[in-house]
């Protein structure tokens, strides 16, 4: 009898151990997955962060001109500047006329439309049937602004 009871206990004991582990390695990798955009995911929702982020697919080109697709480098690239906290100021609100001179077209399960104000260092975020955000990027504009221009060269954007 008692020989059994240490049969079960062992048993239970493994599988409650195998358990555990598949639990622990499910919660690391949702972490691994989980986009850590906290302020940025608050302020403009987690679905336009996760298109985004996932986009294949990105338009550019100046406001009223043709647009060109980004290379999925350039889109890489992108998506990491956009998607940093540290890139914005969510405290702040400028008293600056917001003139959009270049746009972005993120296209995943939506489209996202950025347009990009480089004279105030500001973006506007729309999304369909949402009311837009403008951002403003004033501690990352040197770096943006550096892929703004060099994308625009790279990819023949004549502004009109």
């Amino acid at each position: 009898m008692l020989q059994r009871i240490k049969r079960v206990f062992v048993r239970k004991t493994a599988l409650f151990s195998l358990l555990a582990v598949l639990i622990a390695g499910c919660v690391l990798a949702s972490q691994q997955n989980a986009v850590p955009y906290t302020k940025l995911e608050r302020r403009v929702g987690t679905e336009t962060v996760e298109t985004i982020a996932h986009s294949k697919v990105v338009a550019v080109g100046y406001v009223d001109s043709e647009e060109h697709l980004l290379s999925p480098e350039q889109t890489e690239k992108l998506e990491e500047i956009l998607l940093q906290d540290k890139g914005y100021y969510f405290d702040k609100t400028k008293k600056c006329l917001f003139i959009p001179e270049i746009v972005f077209k993120f296209h995943h399960h939506e489209e996202v439309t950025i347009l990009v104000g480089i004279s105030c260092n500001q973006i506007k975020i729309i999304r369909p049937a949402e009311k837009s955000i403008i951002l403003d990027y004033d501690p990352m504009g040197g770096k943006f602004h550096a892929f703004c221009r060099n994308v625009m060269i790279k990819e023949g954007v004549a502004k009109q």
